[in-house]
């Protein structure tokens, strides 16, 4: 992972999953409520453009994948 990573960086889906070794049926199943694996301290994936198609742009906060990822691993996130 990239250690210039700022509040503001965005991931695409396939740097999520490189992050997360997660496929992509996995990542979107952490996030489907109605999903058996649903985690609800899974980052939320955001649109990154005004579309409304289903298949628009979207991303995560990178900080936010990476503060999940640490907290599987049981590790203290600081977040100061």
């Amino acid at each position: 992972m990239s250690t210039n990573i700022t509040q503001y960086t965005i991931w695409r889906k396939t740097k999520v999953m490189e992050a997360t070794s997660l496929g992509a049926t996995s990542l979107y199943n952490r996030m489907n409520k109605n999903s058996q694996w649903y985690d609800p301290t899974f980052p939320k994936c955001f649109k990154l453009s005004g579309s409304t198609a289903r298949n628009a742009a979207s991303g995560w906060l990178a900080i936010e994948v990476i503060k999940w990822i640490q907290q599987k691993k049981g590790v203290v996130v600081n977040d100061s």
